[in-house]
């Protein structure tokens, strides 16, 4: 089963982009978890002057995020059974989005929206990304 399908309709074309995106690279290294990392991952090659920009607003050092980014990609959490697993992380970074557009009257997420959704997300998910590039939050469960 792919958990991302239900998702897929709330999407705008470029927010949709990035999750087909981030869903074929998790399948790629078959990791079968679809991480904020790999959505991150996802801004930062498909949309680098948006991620950039987004970062730099809010004096965030986008090589510093890519850096962290890609040393928690090296270590994936995993899912072993079949389909594709969206981490529970994950699903709230669509909540955050979704918020996010819908304060701006809007029904559908776009590429900003996820993108902001990690700068100004309350439970700090970049901050954790950023100060622990080698770690794993113990409330994302048994993915390894």
């Amino acid at each position: 089963m792919d958990n991302l399908d239900p998702y897929l309709d709330r999407f705008s074309e470029s927010g949709r982009r990035i999750l087909e995106s981030a869903r074929n690279e998790t399948r790629r290294r078959e990791q079968n978890c679809i991480s904020p990392e790999r959505i991150l991952f996802v801004l930062m090659t498909e949309e680098s002057d948006l991620f950039n920009q987004v970062m730099q607003t809010f004096s965030i050092d986008p090589p510093s995020v890519r850096t962290a980014v890609e040393k928690r990609l090296e270590n994936s959490r995993r899912h072993t059974g079949t389909g594709l697993r969206i981490a529970p992380d994950t699903t709230d970074v669509f909540r955050h989005s979704m918020d996010r557009a819908r304060s701006e009257g809007r029904t559908i997420v776009d590429a900003k929206d996820l993108c902001l959704a990690f700068v100004t997300d309350k439970r700090d998910l970049l901050v954790d990304i950023l100060q622990n590039p080698e770690g794993h939050n113990p409330a994302f469960g048994n993915f390894r």
